[in-house]
């Protein structure tokens, strides 16, 4: 049983933690971008405006240079009065598990864990997160970032619940020219 423990407990923190090894370049995607509603039509849960920061890294967490690298993209959303900020950790792949489940309690598995991923993936950025909030509840949402030939952000959302089948919208920015 104490092995069963120990493995157990190596398990949760490599998954909560695990770091990609090498440092990734990638896209710039920092500015204000505006909705081109000539290519999307507006809608009250697309965000009208996305303010966009993602500072380029030349030194490790030692103070040592490295090649410069995109590591973190923070995303403020605005959503007619409300504002969405989420902060990327670009290169970090992770999750939760959840508990023990009770030796009395029903059959099957447990819920309550959770995975991310944030990399690039060729010349595209892919922000990924899947959340299980009980037996079968599982929620995936996989967003792609990527700047077009003419100079757009173009954001690919899929999204899936439980067994239902994916929900696909693609969304395109301009530069705000303000």
């Amino acid at each position: 049983m104490p092995k069963r423990l120990l493995t157990l407990a190596l398990c949760l923190t490599a998954s909560v933690f695990a770091v990609s090894v090498g440092a990734q370049r990638g896209t710039d995607f920092s500015g204000s971008w505006v909705l081109d509603e000539t290519q999307v039509r507006a809608a009250p849960d697309i965000p009208q405006r996305l303010v966009v920061e993602q500072p380029l890294t030349t030194t490790n967490v030692r103070g040592e240079p490295m090649p410069p690298a995109y590591l973190t993209l923070e995303v403020k959303r605005y959503l007619g009065d409300v504002v969405q900020h989420d902060l990327y950790r670009i290169g970090l792949i992770g999750g939760t598990v959840a508990g023990l489940p009770d030796r009395g309690g029903p059959a099957g598995p447990a819920c309550g864990g959770s995975r991310y991923e944030v990399t690039w993936r060729f010349d595209f950025l892919w922000i990924y997160r899947e959340t299980c909030s009980a037996p079968g509840a599982i929620m995936r949402r996989g967003e792609t970032w990527r700047i077009d030939d003419l100079g757009r952000l173009v954001i690919t959302i899929e999204t899936r619940e439980k067994d239902e089948a994916a929900v696909t919208q693609t969304l395109v920015y301009r530069r705000d020219k303000r």
